[in-house]
């Protein structure tokens, strides 16, 4: 009986030995509480690079980003939406640039910018407001910060930011890091500092990515492992899909060979990805 019990132990044992890289998270693909935040590093970069009063830059700013970003967790998920305004340097115009829509546009710029830095998450409500009446940019700033909600401070704080110094500097550095990349479509959409997308006269041009919500959550989440993502952090709106590329899917696979067990685990209650599944195809 004694030795049963010895046996029994030392069985045990082992099937603790092949559970502990799992256990404690040693598997990329692994962690023991899945409900925390995601990581600030690595987030997949959207750069749209507009002009405030361009009917084409509002197409891209709100066909279907807005779904995307929400479905992608939101301002503080997987996806890092920037802006880069479109304008020619002039240190002697009162912003410091050249706006194709006059100095008007040079001020609205400055606003989506002050905007992206004192109250990002509501860039989008704020762009679906303004949008409506790109004419009256920038005078209906204010009337667009009450309509999504922005506190009395931060519209001051906000407003203050555009019309000073502060967003004059911001939008100096925005429209150099345009002139540096050499985009001078109002809108181009850049994915990882690749360009993607682009609408010109009301059309979208050479979209890699087709412009509708799935397919940018598809590419979205497949930049996202290929950047050293982690599975247990994607949003739901990635699981279950086939987004990974045939790199990640191989990469996949040879960590799956390597660690059988903890590969194992990696499927949750709610839904876990199926890396088996074939590679995206966009």
């Amino acid at each position: 009986m004694q030795q049963q019990g010895v046996s029994l132990i030392l069985a045990f044992a082992a099937v603790l030995t092949r559970l502990i890289p799992c256990a404690t998270g040693s598997s990329p693909y692994f962690s023991p509480d899945v409900s925390t935040s995601l990581d600030p590093s690595p987030r997949v970069v959207l750069e749209l690079f507009v002009m405030s009063k361009c009917p084409d830059a509002a197409k891209c700013q709100l066909s279907f980003l807005p779904a995307v970003v929400e479905s992608l967790g939101g301002y503080d998920g997987i996806l890092d939406v920037r802006q880069s305004f479109i304008a020619e340097s002039k240190p002697s115009r009162p912003f410091g640039v050249a706006c194709m829509h006059d100095d008007s546009e040079c001020e609205g710029d400055a606003a989506q910018l002050c905007i992206e830095k004192h109250l990002s998450g509501k860039l989008f409500q704020f762009l679906g407001e303004v949008g409506k009446d790109q004419s009256s940019i920038p005078g209906n700033t204010e009337a667009s910060l009450r309509a999504v909600g922005a506190p009395a401070s931060t519209i001051s704080r906000v407003l203050s930011c555009a019309s000073g110094q502060e967003g004059k500097a911001l939008l100096v550095k925005s429209a150099s890091r345009a002139q540096s990349m050499g985009v001078v479509m109002s809108c181009s959409m850049f994915l990882q500092d690749k360009l993607v997308c682009s609408v010109g006269d009301g059309e979208w041009l050479d979209c890699s990515i087709k412009p509708n919500a799935e397919h940018w959550i598809k590419a979205i989440c497949n930049a996202y492992v290929k950047s050293g993502g982690r599975s247990h952090q994607l949003p739901r709106s990635c699981r279950g899909r086939s987004f990974l590329e045939q790199e990640g899917h191989s990469l996949m696979q040879h960590h799956k060979s390597a660690n059988a067990e903890c590969a194992r685990t990696t499927t949750s209650s709610d839904g876990a990805v199926d890396y088996a599944q074939e590679p995206l195809e966009l």
